[in-house]
């Protein structure tokens, strides 16, 4: 329904209103230029002239955030655009007969920088950039006075024209850069190639037609409609070349629009749809599935459980899978897979310790070897140290086109939301340091070798200098791949500075964990029961009940001696930090006592923590019996100066609940041994849906599951997908008899 309603008073124009809004983060923007009719000598008896301004409302409550005044004297049609300046500020550039070119923040409605172009008659084409410049023109009737070339300022320093193009320059018609090239599609039909960077024309050539329609590029071709409906296909190229001209037999004053690989061109009466693939019956259900929703995308049994059911991009970012951002996440995190089912799983959790051990040790056998598709709504980049997937060449080919797509189409435009900027970033993050990696330690960096560790991380690997025995073939192969990884890091990273926000902005991304309690999703006590979905509602707000634990070393660190937490920090290449909290049934007072406790008995628990374990020591007081203890991993962003800036997302969150605190066998909790372990993560279609349930989904217990962090170095990790939360739980926190209540704890 409608959400909200804003009257912004009469408009003023010989046209009547054609200005399309922009929305711009949290923000709609409106340039709203009006005429003042006295200075047209054709109006006999003009109305009062309108009231123009630039204006910005929230886009959520309509209430306005800025308002510029305007000088009134011939309305404008333009929609501004969005710069990014090179100190990685944003702007909005808008376009007016009164003032010219004026760019102003977006943030707080100041005015960076203006240029009295002292154009003539009605700006209707918006301004576009390119080569580093603003273009920019005005005209009369159907035409274009000139086309101006702006190099823009800043807020200490002017902006300035860098040249202008007076011989057929459009007016309505919206000029194109593309490839370094400006193509002006004038309203009478010429049509010319220009360098963007100077001007210099390479061919002006003469097409039949009267345009209203702006010209759009698809793979290599410009496309635009004549007013009589013609469609005019041009070659973008440095030489002119006429590719056909098809009649749609009605008017057309429509701009051809592109989605999903679907043209689309809209008549006085009818709409066309051009292109797309048509659906077999295997894609159609793929497609209906990702529109469906998660309950279609994955499998629910059998050996396929937890996999995709298709490699179509899911709609995450945008609700058309096709989409930009959609295609680019998907050809790095859904891959195929080719691994061993899992044993079948114990329904006796008490049998669960026993089991994981032997499957562990190889005297449980795997089951068949089956082909998947892995990946989709995933937490973590499904890489690991030895995986070579994303370097192979097939894989390049199709993720380096998808970068330069990417990259020409400032593809970082599409989508404004802060949040979904945030996460973009961090998803393209992770396969930067992933593949940078890689390279790192096949060029023995001393940095990364110096260090020793019993703990498996990016294997430095000089055998294509060292091992004579590799033929030439082998050697050149893995050069290849040093030379593809490089090659996509590259562009990797010009994207991620693209997508930076400001740090303010970073600053309001919200606190997910609290809309997960308000949303009321979740169960607010345990009750020992484990198949409860409980998050605590006090666990970050409530110190007197939940009390937070520092064992942190002083540096980071990839030692597993030296701390778990540290550890994970050190293996996310600090893309994320970590708190850990501790609860008793007696609040703080019953967790700082304890903590005195142990100091006096000997149990100097802050050191043992950092080094990742508690060291045993019989006869200790115990904890007491219904003992929460929570790890929380928080999303971490790079702002406009690529600097990292901690959030108030959560990625993750471990709970455990101590129903006993010796370890028996107890058939009603989910770890068999008196342990209650869940893992809740954040799951995109959540998050990007109005922060429905927080963005957090719980981990079915059983699932099986590959670890991405501190599990091995080859493919698909240590144990593929055999592992479950559960079994994590067990693993890690009582591996050994010894291991139960307080000494289960390890660095937590």
């Amino acid at each position: 329904g409608e959400m909200w309603r804003r009257d912004l008073g009469p408009f003023v124009a010989q046209s009547g209103s054609g200005i399309s809004p922009i929305l711009y983060e949290d923000l709609v923007v409106l340039a709203n230029d009006q005429d003042d009719l006295k200075l047209d000598p054709n109006e006999k008896s003009p109305p009062p002239p309108g009231i123009s301004c630039l204006i910005a409302v929230d886009r959520k409550t309509g209430q306005t955030r800025w308002q510029i005044p305007r000088p009134t004297t011939f309305g404008g049609f333009g929609t501004p655009c969005v710069r990014q300046a090179e100190d990685g500020r944003r702007e909005l550039i808008f376009i007016g007969i009164a003032r010219g070119l004026t760019a102003v923040d977006p943030q707080t409605g100041r005015i960076n920088w203006e240029l009295n172009l002292k154009l003539r008659g009605r700006t209707v084409a918006s301004p576009v950039l390119g080569a580093g410049l603003v273009f920019a023109g005005a005209g009369w009737s159907i035409q274009g006075e000139r086309c101006s070339a702006v190099r823009p300022g800043s807020r200490e320093q002017p902006p300035k024209v860098a040249y202008e193009i007076k011989r057929s320059a459009p007016m309505v018609p919206t000029p194109l850069v593309k490839d370094d090239r400006l193509f002006l599609w004038s309203d009478n039909g010429f049509v010319s190639c220009l360098k963007a960077a100077n001007g210099e024309v390479l061919w002006r050539e003469r097409v039949k037609g009267e345009f209203y329609s702006s010209p759009v590029w698809v793979n290599g071709r410009l496309y635009c409609i004549a007013k009589n409906g013609d469609v005019v296909v041009l070659a973008a190229a440095d030489k002119f070349e006429l590719v056909s001209r098809v009649p749609l037999d009605e008017l057309s004053y429509a701009t051809p629009a592109v989605a999903g690989g679907v043209m689309y061109l809209r008549t006085q009466s009818q709409l066309f749809s051009l292109g797309g693939k048509k659906a077999s019956a295997t894609t159609a259900t793929a497609t209906a599935g990702a529109t469906a929703g998660p309950k279609d995308w994955y499998y629910r049994e059998g050996p396929l459980r937890g996999s995709l059911k298709s490699d179509v991009p899911l709609p995450l970012y945008d609700p058309q899978p096709e989409h930009l951002w959609n295609r680019l996440f998907a050809a790095f995190y859904i891959r195929p897979s080719e691994l061993p089912s899992r044993p079948e799983y114990p329904k006796d959790s008490t049998t669960l310790d026993e089991w994981d051990r032997k499957l562990r040790s190889g005297k449980l056998p795997g089951g068949p070897v089956v082909k998947r598709i892995e990946g989709g709504d995933i937490p973590s980049f499904p890489a690991w140290q030895k995986t070579r997937y994303y370097s192979d060449l097939a894989t390049f080919e199709r993720t380096v086109k998808l970068l330069d797509e990417f990259i020409e189409a400032r593809g970082e435009q599409l989508i404004a939301d802060p949040l979904k900027r945030a996460f973009f970033q961090r998803d393209l993050w992770a396969v930067f340091d992933h593949l940078a990696g890689q390279n790192i330690a096949r060029f023995n960096d001393p940095a990364l070798t110096g260090r020793k560790s019993s703990v498996p991380d990016y294997q430095v690997n000089t055998f294509w200098i060292q091992d004579h025995k590799l033929g030439p073939e082998e050697l050149r192969a893995d050069l290849d791949r040093i030379a593809r990884r490089e090659t996509l890091c590259r562009k990797l990273a010009i994207v991620i500075k693209r997508l930076a926000l400001p740090r303010p902005t970073i600053e309001a991304l919200p606190d997910n964990y609290a809309a997960a309690i308000r949303s009321g999703r979740f169960a607010t006590q345990h009750k020992f029961d484990p198949k409860r979905d409980y998050l605590p509602p006090g666990l970050l707000t409530q110190p007197d009940e939940w009390v937070e634990m520092d064992t942190s070393s002083a540096h980071l660190n990839r030692d597993s001696q030296e701390g778990q937490l540290m550890l994970l920090a050190w293996s996310i290449r600090g893309r994320a930090y970590y708190r850990v909290f501790w609860r008793f049934p007696g609040g703080r007072r019953a967790v700082e006592d304890y903590l005195g406790y142990l100091k006096r008995e000997g149990v100097d628990w802050e050191k043992s923590a950092q080094h990742g374990l508690v060291a045993y020591k019989p006869d200790v007081r115990q904890i007491p019996e219904g003992t929460e203890a929570a790890i929380v991993q928080f999303l971490v962003v790079l702002d406009e100066r690529l600097v990292p800036v901690p959030t108030n997302i959560a990625e993750l969150v471990h709970l455990f609940v101590y129903k006993n605190v010796n370890g028996k066998p107890d058939p009603q909790t989910n770890a068999g041994r008196g342990l209650n372990g869940a893992q809740y993560v954040v799951r995109r279609r959540l998050l990007f849906d109005g922060l429905k349930q927080g963005g957090l989904d719980r981990v079915p217990d059983d699932a099986p599951a590959y670890r991405t962090l501190v599990n091995g170095s080859r493919d698909w990790g240590a144990f593929g997908r055999q592992q479950s939360v559960v079994q994590t739980c067990l693993h890690c926190h009582m591996f050994n008899k010894e291991k139960v209540g307080f000494f289960s704890l390890n660095a937590t």
